[in-house]
C-alpha cells in the first residue's frame, strides 16, 4: 500500500522530489511543553516587573523632597536643590526676590490737608475720576510755606506728589511768584507746571511717580501744554526774539523748536490776527487751532502734528476756543456770538468740516462775559455750566425732554471750573470770589450729596489749579 494520500489537495501540492508525511503527538507531549512555555512567561514578567521598580524609585523619592522656602520679606535670592535622573530630568525653582518700597514724605500742618504717601498711589486705577491738583500756589506772599501738588481720586483720598518751593518775590518786581498746573498727560505719568511772574513764565516738568522736577523752558505771555498721549514734548505760544513774533510751536525737552504752527508779527496798528489756544487729538497726530485776541481771528483750524498739512474747519462763531473732545471725532468748541457784547455759546465741531452743531441756548446778552462756557454729557442728560456778568457760575441740567434744572452748587458769589463728569458724578472747583479760597468738590449729577474732595484749611487759598484726568484745552496763565 502506498505513504501517499489517495488524493492531492489543490490548495498545497506537494513540491517535486519531496516526500511528506503526516504524524500526531500525542496529548501528553502537547500539554508538557505548553506548561513549559507558560512557567517562561512568568518568569519573565516578574523579572521585568522587578527591574522596572528599581528603576523607578529614584526620580520619585527625589521629586517629593525637593524643598524650596521662600521667606514673606527678604532681599536674598533661594534656589532649590537640582536633581539628575537617569532620563536627564532636572528640577529647579526660580530665584525670588522681594523689593521694599521707601515711603514718600507728606507735608503736614494746620494749613494742608490730610494725605498719603506717593508710594501708596495706585497707579494702574487712575482714570478720568482722578484730578490732579496744585494746592496753596495762587500767591508768593506765603513764600514760607511751599505748594504742594495732590493727587486725589474720585472719593477724596489724597496722595501728595510733591512740594513746590514759592520763590520770594524779586527786587523791583511788581508781583509775586504764582504757581500753575498747566497740563497733565495722564498716560505718561507727567505734568506740565508753570511758575509766572509779570510776563515771564518758567515751564517745569514733573514726573509723578518719582516727584522730580525738570526745569524746561523760559517762556512771556502765552499759553503751553503736553502733546499727546505721552506727553513726551510740548507745545507753547508766546512771544520770542524781541517779542515783535507771537508763535506756536512744539518743542522737546530741551527747549528746542521742532515744529513751529503759527507765527505773527506785531505792526504799527497793532498784532496781525492769530490763534492762542490748541487742542491735541487723542492719538497726537494732530491738533485743532483756535482762540485769538480779537474778533478779527482766524478761523478754527486743523494741524497735522508734523506742520505738513492744514484744513479749515466750520467756525460758528468769533474767537473759537476748542476745550476737549466730545466724541473721538468731534471737538467741544467755545465761540463768542456775533453782534453780542459778550455772550458765549457752545458748539460741536466735527474734525471732517462738516457744519457745526449748537449744545444748548446760550441765553440773552449782558454788558460782560456771559452765557455758556462748558458743557458734559451725564447720561441722557447735559450738565451746562453759565457764567454771569460779574463772573458769577453756577451749573444747570438740561434734560432730553428741554427741561433746565439749576443745580444746588454755585451762584454768587462764588466761581465754578468744572472739570470733569465721571462715573455719574460731577468734579468741580469752587472758588469765593471774595476771598479767592477754592475746593475741590464732587457732587452727583443732580447736584446732591456734594462731597468736598480737597478743603482750603486753615485761612489759605485752597486749590490753586486744578486738572482731571482728560484731554482738555491749554489755559493761559
Amino acid at each position: 500500500m502506498s505513504d501517499l494520500p489517495t488524493s492531492a489537495s489543490p490548495t498545497a501540492p506537494v513540491p517535486h522530489g519531496t516526500a511528506t508525511r503526516h504524524r500526531r503527538w500525542p496529548r501528553s507531549r502537547i500539554a508538557f511543553l505548553a506548561g513549559v512555555l507558560v512557567l517562561a512567561l512568568v518568569a519573565l514578567v516578574t523579572t521585568l516587573v522587578v527591574a522596572t521598580r528599581d528603576h523607578d524609585d529614584t526620580p520619585e523619592q527625589a521629586a517629593t523632597t525637593t524643598t524650596t522656602t521662600v521667606e514673606a520679606i527678604t532681599t536674598e535670592t533661594t534656589t532649590a536643590q537640582s536633581t539628575t535622573t537617569l532620563a536627564s530630568t532636572t528640577t529647579t525653582t526660580a530665584p525670588t526676590t522681594t523689593t521694599t518700597l521707601t515711603p514718600a514724605p507728606v507735608t503736614v500742618g494746620p494749613t494742608y490737608p490730610t494725605a498719603l504717601g506717593r508710594h501708596l498711589v495706585p497707579w494702574n486705577q487712575i482714570d478720568d475720576g482722578w484730578t490732579l491738583v496744585v494746592y496753596d500756589g495762587c500767591s508768593g506772599a506765603e513764600a514760607n510755606d511751599p505748594a504742594v501738588v495732590y493727587l486725589v481720586d474720585p472719593v477724596g483720598t489724597r496722595y501728595e506728589i510733591t512740594t513746590l518751593p514759592m520763590q520770594d518775590r524779586l527786587p523791583g518786581a511788581p508781583c509775586w511768584p504764582q504757581q500753575h498746573l498747566l497740563d497733565w498727560a495722564v498716560e505718561g505719568d507727567v505734568a506740565l507746571l508753570g511758575q509766572s511772574c509779570c510776563d515771564s513764565t518758567v515751564l517745569e516738568l514733573l514726573d509723578l511717580r518719582s516727584g522730580d522736577r525738570t526745569e524746561l523752558v523760559t517762556t512771556s505771555i502765552g499759553s503751553a501744554g503736553l502733546t499727546r498721549p505721552t506727553g513726551a514734548q510740548l507745545v507753547v505760544s508766546g512771544m520770542v526774539g524781541d517779542d515783535a513774533t507771537w508763535r506756536i510751536a512744539r518743542y522737546d525737552r530741551l527747549g528746542h523748536a521742532l515744529v513751529v504752527f503759527e507765527e505773527a508779527s506785531s505792526t504799527d496798528t497793532g498784532w496781525i490776527p492769530h490763534h492762542d489756544a490748541w487742542l491735541y487729538t487723542d492719538d497726537g497726530t494732530a491738533l485743532v487751532l483756535g482762540g485769538g485776541w480779537t474778533d478779527d481771528a482766524p478761523g478754527l483750524e486743523v494741524v497735522g502734528n508734523d506742520g505738513s498739512w492744514r484744513r479749515p474747519l466750520d467756525t460758528p462763531g468769533l474767537r473759537c476756543t476748542p476745550l476737549r473732545w466730545w466724541d473721538p471725532t468731534t471737538a467741544l468748541v467755545r465761540c463768542h456770538v456775533t453782534g453780542t457784547s459778550g455772550l458765549e455759546s457752545l458748539w460741536l465741531v466735527p474734525l471732517d468740516g462738516t457744519p457745526a452743531s449748537p449744545v444748548a441756548d446760550p441765553g440773552p446778552d449782558c454788558p460782560g462775559l456771559c452765557g455758556l462756557v462748558d458743557a458734559w454729557p451725564a447720561g441722557d442728560a447735559l450738565v451746562l455750566r453759565r457764567i454771569g456778568a460779574q463772573g458769577e457760575s453756577r451749573l444747570e441740567r438740561a434734560a432730553a425732554d428741554g427741561g433746565v434744572t439749576v443745580l444746588p452748587i454755585g451762584g454768587a458769589p462764588v466761581g465754578l471750573d468744572t472739570l470733569r463728569v465721571h462715573d455719574g458724578r460731577i468734579l468741580v472747583v469752587v472758588r469765593d470770589l471774595g476771598t479767592s479760597r477754592a475746593e475741590l468738590v464732587g457732587t452727583a449729577a443732580d447736584g446732591t450729596d456734594a462731597r468736598v474732595l480737597v478743603p482750603a484749611t486753615g485761612g489759605t487759598h485752597g486749590v490753586c489749579s486744578a486738572a482731571a484726568g482728560a484731554t482738555g484745552t491749554v489755559r493761559a496763565w
